[in-house]
This record gives structure tokens, sequence and C-alpha cells, in this order.
């Protein structure tokens, strides 16, 4: 991969460089579309001089609703080459949610996929800064809602020169998906887009020129910063998914014939969980990374499908931090802190904590402009998530005396019960053990001995009759006692966000009900 240095760690340079180096050779590939490096350059180029002519400025916020396709690609990178600042937003937002990230984001234009702008319509009269809107896809409406509306296509083919671009500017404000209140928008410089492209690069041991293949939505890190960017690093090929399919993902991995991949914790445990197939060792997938899954699967997934699957730590504020080395995986743990940045785990007093002990996870890294720069037109939260140097990540975790960190759980969502700290994480992992579940999330609700009772939702496997008398008890065995949910619930699903996340605080706020099983009433 090129070596930036200095003022050239950004976005563009990137872009333009790796253009000249490999010409014509694909860079990206979608459903039958292809791009070569190239072209995506020239395209992007294209988007940043229409957006230049139009009126935006280094510096302003240009937001994209976008499904995923190879024009998102185009449109992210052209808002950057204009110096502006990419705000992708979840295509699942609606009505509040959707109004609250445009004026949070203040952006005045809009990029936006045709079958989605209705939604822009709905919240019309709340909008606050958007004044442009450029359309994908379907023919524009008659009633343009008081908005400028135009064909994304139609944008000025200008080609004059564009503006400088700092390591420091702002590239992306990427909102986290607000599963503990209001999303916050997470303000990422042009160097820590380099800085996540090198570190994955090199720690996971990516092959030049290899296809990598991700499936998670391009309005997330996950799929831009630890997916895109390492690719286009590598001189290889992203494939990218429409969505994550139980049912396609390995015959996408097949067509694109990718060596690598990105997962998730419930990526992993949703392919596990799927029926056995004789061809399921028959993909050229070599190497999985991501975030932790439940340790109990990973030796028979990684058997079955014939792969190394390798855990990492990270976050859309923090970059990837924490890293299994290929020659010592430890499954179960998020590896050992990488290079680049300094880890530590802190108690509330921000006191290192000892070998062993539970402490957030703390980091900052040894570059500039290498992680976030802070919450968007949120002062007191950055403040708070920088304190005394270091940013806090709301993580909790144990460190051992080889250095290998284990999640333990988010410091918010960790259950508080008749005076012990227990780990959802960890009640979950015995939970998922049991062989009639599908799927679960455990979380605390309002005891009335003060403090929180335990609280567990399953989603039972397909045909199958669970019993919960029976995990109860095998709970009982498998947990200390004071860590034994009280409280069970079958549900049909579990509500996550687009990336995955467990909305776990809609299960809260819905908490004992009706259909609640209570284990010591029934015992």
């Amino acid at each position: 991969m090129p070596i930036l240095s200095g003022r050239d760690r950004t976005i563009p340079t990137f872009l333009r460089i790796q253009a000249e180096r490999n010409g014509a050779r694909p860079a990206l590939r979608f459903k039958d579309e292809t791009v070569g490096y190239a072209d995506l350059y020239a395209d992007a180029r294209r988007v940043a001089s229409g957006l230049c002519e139009l009126g935006v400025r280094p510096g302003d916020t240009v937001a994209i609703l976008l499904h995923n396709s190879l024009d998102f690609h185009r449109c992210w990178f052209g808002v950057n080459l204009a110096a502006a600042v990419e705000v992708p937003v979840n295509t699942e937002y609606r009505r509040d949610g959707l109004a609250y990230v445009l004026n949070n984001c203040e952006a005045e234009v809009l990029i936006v996929e045709g079958d989605l702008l209705d939604r822009v319509f709905e919240i019309r009269d709340d909008l606050t800064h958007l004044r442009t809107v450029l359309v994908r896809g379907d023919p524009l409406p008659d009633d343009p809602r008081g908005l400028d509306l135009r064909p994304l296509r139609s944008l000025p083919a200008a080609d004059g020169t564009l503006p400088t671009v700092r390591p420091g500017d702002d590239a992306a404000v990427m909102y986290t998906s607000g599963t503990t209140g209001p999303p916050k928008g997470v303000v990422l410089p042009q160097g820590c887009a380099i800085s996540w492209a090198e570190e994955t690069v090199k720690m996971l041991g990516l092959r030049t020129g290899e296809t990598h293949y991700c499936c998670y939505p391009l309005f997330h890190t996950l799929a831009q910063y630890f997916a895109t960017m390492p690719t286009l690093a590598n001189d290889g090929v992203l494939a990218l998914g429409e969505r994550f399919s139980v049912s396609r993902f390995w015959d996408e991995v097949r067509r694109f014939g990718a060596a690598s991949a990105n997962m998730m914790g419930s990526t992993v445990s949703l392919l596990h969980a799927a029926p056995p197939r004789p061809d399921d060792r028959d993909n050229p997938l070599r190497i999985a990374f991501g975030a932790p899954a439940p340790p109990a699967i990973i030796p028979d997934f990684q058997e079955r499908f014939g792969l190394q699957f390798v855990e990492i730590y990270g976050s859309s504020e923090a970059n990837v931090v924490l890293w299994n080395p290929l020659d010592d995986v430890r499954v179960g743990t998020c590896g050992k802190a990488i290079g680049a940045f300094d880890v530590r785990l802190v108690d509330e007093n921000d006191e290192e904590v000892p070998v062993g002990a539970v402490g957030e996870i703390v980091t900052r890294p040894h570059r500039p402009h290498s992680m976030m720069s802070g919450y968007y037109n949120m002062p007191e939260a950055t403040a708070a998530a920088f304190r005394n140097l270091w940013f806090h990540t709301g993580d909790l975790a144990r460190r051992d005396e080889d250095g290998y960190y284990t999640f333990v759980d988010r410091a918010k969502d960790a259950i508080r019960r008749r005076g012990e700290n227990i780990s959802s994480w960890e009640v979950e992992s015995v939970v998922a053990r049991w062989p009639q579940v599908e799927d679960c999330a455990a979380f605390g609700v309002p005891s009335e001995l003060s403090e929180e009772d335990v609280m567990v939702v399953v989603v039972p496997k397909a045909g199958e009759e669970l019993r919960l008398e029976e995990l109860a008890d095998f709970c009982a065995e498998h947990m200390p006692r004071y860590m034994v949910p009280r409280y069970w619930e079958i549900a049909e699903e579990l509500p996550r966000t687009q990336t995955g996340k467990v909305e776990k605080f809609r299960l809260r706020e819905r908490g004992v009900g009706p259909k609640t099983w209570d284990r010591e009433a029934n015992r």
C-alpha cells in the first residue's frame, strides 16, 4: 500500500495516488457493475466539481441518504474531494430521527435515493438548514415542497481546480446508532481514514490485490473505513453487498471470489445457526474479522467454513485499537493494543486498574488525526469523552498478564443487582449456548428491592420448542447465583439497528409485561 506522510494523509491524495498506481484495475464491484481505480477517481472529481458549482464550500456538510451502491462511493469521495464533510445518514431513519440528524449536522445539501425522498417531504417543515436535494434514480415529483430538487446525474460537469484538503480537516460526521439516547455525530478527520486503512492492512495481513467482501451499509464506518479504505489501500477489490443476508452471504462470497470479509458478532452467530450444507467449506474466504462473537461457537465456525476468525475491538470514535495477533489468536478476547494507540483500563476516578480487574477502556493515538476530533455540535459530550487527556470508550474489559483484553460489557449496559455488577454480555454468552436459542438480549429492569433485576428476551430457533424453565435451570448451573436472570420472555425477533446492534433501550422501555415469565414466582 502507498506510504502517506505529512500533508498527504488525506482521502483526496490517497484516491489520486491509487488511481495513478492502478489505472483501469477493478476497484469496486456491486452486483454486475465494476469500476476501476482511475474511473472511480474521475467520477468522484466530477461530483466534487458539481458540488462546488452548486456553492458547496470547504467545511460545509453534505448529507448522503443512499442505499448501498457504487454511486454512494462516488458521492462520498466526491464530497471529500470538494473539501466538504460527508454525513452518511442511516437509511432506517424516519421522521424525528431523520429530522434530528439533518438539523444537527446543519447540511444544506442532501443526496438522496429516489425511493427515500418521501421521507424528506414528511419532515420538510421541521428542517432548519436543508435547501438543495440531489435525487438518485426516480423522476422528480411535480411538487418540490419548497426545496431545490435536482437529479443527481444533472450535477454540472465542471472540471476546475478543487480545494486543498489537509489531514486535520473534517472528512465525515458519522452518527452513532443512538441505542442509549439521541445519536451523536462523530467527527472524523481526513487522517483518520488513512490511519484506519493502514492499521487494518497491517494487523490482518491482507494480501495485495485480493477481494474483500462487505455487506454492511455504507452509512457506517464498518463499511467505509474498515472495509472500503483498507481494500483500496491494498490495491484490492471491494465487493459490496446490498445488505446482509444469511441465504445470500456465501453465494456472494463465492461469486466475487472474496478472500476476506469483515463481520459483526451477530453475523457470525446467524451464519453459524444456519443449517449445515455439504459445500460450507467450499468458499474462497481465508480470513474474517470483526467484533467479538460468542466464544463457544468460534472453533466450530472456523472449522465448518474453513477460515480464520480474528476478533478485534474498535469504535467509530476511537478507530481500531485492539486486535488478536494472527499467530496467537485467543478466542474470546479482543486481543492486544495495536502499536498506533495507547490503551488502558481505568476505574471511575481514571486510575489504572490492576491486571485481572474490570475497568473502562480508554485510549489515545500516537499519530495526530487518527481518531475522532469530537462530537458535532456537542461540546459538553466531547469534553466528557476526552477527560484527563484520554478518550473514554464507555466499554468495560479485563486485561490478563499477557496483555490480552477481554470485553466485559458496555458500561451503560452493565446491570447492578444486589450490590453486584453483572455483565449482560456474560449472561447472553451462557443463554446462547442453549440448543434452542437463536438470539438473546440481557438487560436490567427495576427491582422492588432497589437497583435492578436481570431480564432476558430470547428468540427461539425456527421450529424449535423452547422451555424457559429448562433454560433458566441451565443458567443456574452455569452462572453465579446473583447473575441468573429472574425475568424471561420469548420473542420472534430482537429490535436492531441496521448495523446489527440490539436496541436495548427499547427492551428496557417495554420491561416486564404480561408475557414475561418470572423465575422467582415459579420456583
